[in-house]
C-alpha cells in the first residue's frame, strides 16, 4: 500500500522518518529511516519541537507494540 502524505514540516517529517526507522522489516531500511530522521532533525531549530516529536512517537510506538493482534 503506497501513502501519499507528504509532510508540511519538518516536525512531521521527522516523526514519519522515526516511525519508518522503528517499524522497518529490515536492519537496512532502519538504519535508512533512521539516517534520514538524523538529517531532518538537523535541519530543525527547535529543541523542545524535537523533544516533543521524538516523545510522541515513542509514545505512540509503546501503544501500538502493546496492542493485542488481530
Amino acid at each position: 500500500m503506497i501513502q501519499d502524505y507528504k509532510p508540511k514540516t519538518h516536525a512531521s517529517a521527522l516523526a514519519m522518518a522515526l516511525v519508518l526507522a522503528v517499524t522497518a522489516t529490515t536492519e537496512e531500511r532502519a538504519a535508512e529511516a533512521a539516517q534520514l530522521a538524523s538529517n531532518i532533525a538537523e535541519k530543525m531549530n527547535d529543541e523542545v519541537r524535537f523533544e516533543a516529536v521524538k516523545e510522541s512517537v515513542e509514545a505512540c510506538v509503546a501503544y501500538f507494540s502493546e496492542m493485542p493482534a488481530v
